[in-house]
């Protein structure tokens, strides 16, 4: 939300190059992780086991959001309806900004405790497979970005 503030949406539509570059690692990135992820669908026991890692889960999940180009074009689109020109800018940003922070924060925290109870609900055989339907999604969001064309300015 912040880089979308910044103008770097608007300096993404505007440079083909640069767009084309931030999709292509967005390509990879998505394949790595589903990769990573198939990988690790065969020994959820011994991850469960050891114990996860929150700091490492944490700054994983950042880096994701941070990265994904599809959240500055949301920001894009969605933001400029809500801000008043006759108004001063940064007070809207910060409203905004906090708004949509704490409905991000409820929602992952209501995930998070939807995974955590759910594990126990669930076999360890229909986990590997949910992990392995993640990955699988993964993988081929990365495939279907290598068909995608740029959306017309």
């Amino acid at each position: 939300m912040s880089l979308s503030f910044a103008g770097v949406g608007a300096l993404l539509m505007a440079s083909a190059e640069l767009f084309a570059m931030v999709k292509w690692l967005g390509v990879l990135y998505l394949l790595y992780l589903g990769i990573k992820m198939w990988r690790e669908s065969g020994q959820l026991n011994d991850l469960e086991a050891s114990g996860a890692n929150v700091k490492q889960g944490t700054a994983k999940a950042f880096w994701v959001t941070l990265l994904n180009p599809k959240s500055i074009l949301f920001f894009m689109a969605f933001m400029p309806q809500f801000i008043n020109q006759t108004q001063p800018l940064a007070p809207q940003l910060a409203i905004l900004f906090t708004t949509f922070l704490v409905i991000g924060i409820i929602s992952d925290l209501g995930y998070t405790l939807l995974s955590t109870t759910s594990r126990q609900l669930m076999s360890a055989r229909f986990r590997r497979l949910l992990h392995r339907c993640g990955a699988g999604s993964l993988i081929g969001a990365g495939v279907l970005m290598t068909v995608m064309r740029r959306p017309a300015a």
